[in-house]
């Protein structure tokens, strides 16, 4: 009997250190636990972040886009400008081709000018018409 004592003896060694490796098992599946929380701790962080870079991502969506409307609209104005300096481009060239006119015809009112006063004096000559240049009196 002593060979089953002995046995159940190891046996009774080897359950306490199972006991023991359970133990170990039990804290090593506690530290495991405590690192799954920050895992998904750390998670939760993540995906927040992600949802932070998205919302940053959409406003740089829509601000491109309205950059892209700006764009469009000085696009827009500056074919305006274009067509505005055109059109004094053109008002401009009607201008000067006014002025030409104006010219000429300031010329050909000055050659009427002379002919006429060469008309009177030849008139005057012809009359022999004389200027007579009487003083009034002032009376106070």
């Amino acid at each position: 009997m002593s060979e089953v004592a002995d046995l159940m003896g190891e046996v009774a060694d080897l359950m306490d250190e199972v006991v023991d490796l359970m133990d170990e098992v039990a804290d090593l599946m506690g530290e495991v636990a405590d690192l799954m929380d920050e895992v998904v701790d750390l998670m939760d962080e993540v995906v927040d972040l992600m949802d932070e870079v998205a919302d940053l991502m959409d406003e740089v969506t829509d601000l491109m886009g309205e950059v892209a409307d700006l764009m469009g609209e000085v696009a827009d104005l500056m074919d305006e400008v274009a067509d505005l300096m055109s059109e004094v481009a053109d008002l401009m060239d009607e201008v000067a081709d006014l002025m030409d006119e104006v010219a000429d015809l300031t010329g050909e009112v000055a050659d009427l000018i002379g002919e006429v006063a060469d008309l009177i004096m030849s008139e005057l000559d012809r009359q022999d018409f004389h200027l007579i240049v009487q003083p009034k009196a002032f009376v106070i």
